[in-house]
């Protein structure tokens, strides 16, 4: 089951979680940002049914763990500077991202933008000194 909390609905701009709740835990898979939160969970929670997100979400919902998406924290708009304000809602989500993965969650979280391919990094860390 995919539940996405209303709290996604109140709210147009922000930081959202994808959350698996097994056995009275949950486990943050996923931190998104978005201009429109609630079209934005949709498409996670079509993804997540297709088979076609992150392998942890995958592996729940074939499982028949529950799914959240909901909201982590709005990011206003304070219309002082186009690019402060882009880079509030950026600096917002490498927040939660770094928090959840200091509990070893949301370890499939990539950044966005280039980076070497995970095979190259293997081979990069065995050739290390």
């Amino acid at each position: 089951m995919i539940e996405i909390f209303s709290n996604l609905n109140s709210c147009k701009r922000g930081i959202y979680g994808i959350f698996i709740i097994k056995d009275h835990e949950e486990y943050c898979a996923y931190i998104g940002r978005s201009e429109q939160l609630s079209v934005r969970a949709k498409q996670h929670k079509i993804s997540i049914e297709k088979k076609e997100s992150i392998y942890s979400l995958n592996e729940a919902y074939a499982n028949n763990l529950k799914i959240e998406i909901r909201l982590i924290q709005e990011v206003n708009y304070f219309y002082d500077n186009y690019y402060k304000d882009a880079q509030r809602l950026a600096s917002a989500e490498c927040y939660w991202i770094d928090f959840y993965q200091s509990l070893n969650q949301c370890l499939e979280q990539l950044p966005e933008g280039s980076r070497p391919s995970f095979n190259k990094w293997q081979e990069q860390n065995k050739n290390k000194i």
